[in-house]
């Protein structure tokens, strides 16, 4: 009773002391060494360009020793626990041998009972041994009970969402009121008493400068982010009363980065519940200039074997088969020429026709069919109006588009 008292607590205990410690120092350099791995694997070609591949390689292999040197210490204290076990066990059915042969020899006991009792000692802490290796399952039993604790409560924590719905089948107005949007660790905020209304149906550009705001707008509407003060309103409906899953299927949204999945074009084009025949798929691709692919054509991870143009272009067509009537397209064409980027807004513009749009650019050309254009800078609406009206006033706008001209000049001289 004794041994197996020490077999089934004491040794687990010993055991456990420094287990805990090398398993949460392995766990961390684990975790630290899938990073520096990812960072490798998708920057390996900006660091072989750049001459830094080497020294990344080697960082990582220094990583992947000390995690190998902890992962064995964690190894042999675990098998410390289980030789201190098998120590016990022996002690236990040695000293019942030896104090049996005694008692026999002393005429106490019978000879019959001496096999007995050694059998019935080596099966029951044969029965124990899994104690001596209870510090690793509860130390990975423990970890993943924690990350499950967190799942859930932060699933638990998730605010319920609002009764209100976006229709996705009639076009959608858009109503900024004095917004303002600041980021919890930045000094100065990202939009300023934004005040814009956009009637349902129209085709608005948003142009300005590189982190003048433009993407924030885009985010609010979408309800990624919520307006430090002010109020954002879709067809009327403030937006923290919609649900925002209605949003999202009532919009149509192509990001600077789109991601795709590893699979096929078809897999990739084919993100919404409703599905597409293969002939409607096949046009789709012709509108957006990718006819020369076919559906069945693999995509990697990322799209990494996709050119940047091919990228956007698959996005284009997967917001083109989405069927929303939001449009919200964020530098859709900056990495297509001006012959595919106007074959490509040909194609949009009439599929777009009754929807309402907002198109954000860095290039000024093709502008003249918004019905209004929208100048921000430095979080602020510096100007807006038709493409007319802006170019009449001789402001901002005039200014960029004359630089733009130069630049476009002097490119072709």
């Amino acid at each position: 009773m004794l041994g197996m008292l020490i077999a089934a607590f004491v040794v687990p205990a010993i055991s456990q002391l420094g287990h805990r410690q090398a398993y949460r120092s392995a766990r961390e350099q684990r975790a630290k060494l899938s990073t520096d791995m990812t960072e490798l694997l998708y920057g390996f070609r900006d660091l072989k360009v750049y001459g830094r591949l080497e020294e990344h390689e080697q960082k990582l292999q220094r990583a992947s020793a000390m995690l190998a040197d902890t992962q064995k210490a964690a190894g042999l204290q675990l098998l410390r626990g289980q030789s201190l076990h098998a120590f016990v066990t022996f002690l236990v059915t040695w000293g019942v041998l030896g104090l049996g042969a005694y008692l026999i020899a002393s005429g106490e006991l019978a000879g019959v009972f001496l096999a007995m009792l050694v059998l019935i000692a080596m099966t029951v802490f044969d029965e124990a041994a899994a104690m001596a290796t209870l510090p690793a399952y509860k130390q990975d039993s423990g970890h993943a009970a924690g990350r499950l604790a967190e799942t859930v409560q932060a699933a638990d924590s998730r605010p319920p969402q609002p009764s209100g719905v976006l229709s996705a089948e009639q076009a959608v107005s858009i109503e900024l009121r004095q917004v303002t949007f600041h980021y919890a660790d930045e000094w100065r905020p990202t939009l300023q008493n934004i005040e814009l209304h956009i009637p349902a149906g129209s085709k608005t550009a948003i142009v300005g400068p590189s982190g003048a705001g433009k993407t924030t707008i885009f985010e609010l509407l979408l309800k990624l982010l919520a307006p430090t003060h002010g109020q954002v309103r879709l067809n009327g409906t403030p937006v923290e009363e919609l649900d925002e899953t209605s949003i999202w299927r009532a919009a149509n949204v192509v990001l600077q980065h789109n991601h795709f999945f590893q699979g096929t074009i078809r897999d990739n084009l084919l993100l919404e519940e409703d599905q597409h025949c293969d002939e409607a798929l096949t046009d789709t691709l012709g509108k957006v200039q990718l006819s020369y692919l076919s559906l069945d054509d693999a995509v990697y991870e990322k799209g990494e074997n996709l050119s940047d143009g091919e990228k956007q272009r698959l996005a284009l067509a997967r917001a083109m088969l989405k069927g929303g009537r939001l449009w919200l397209l964020d530098e859709p064409t900056s990495s297509l020429d001006a012959v595919t980027e106007q074959h490509i807004f040909r194609h949009l513009f009439a599929q777009a026709e009754n929807d309402t749009l907002l198109l954000i650019r860095h290039r000024l050309t093709g502008l003249e069919e918004m019905d209004q254009i929208i100048v921000i800078d430095q979080g602020r609406i510096v100007e807006a109006g038709t493409f007319a009206e802006l170019m009449e006033r001789k402001g901002y706008f005039y200014e960029m588009k004359e630089i733009e001209r130069q630049v476009v000049g002097d490119a072709r001289d």
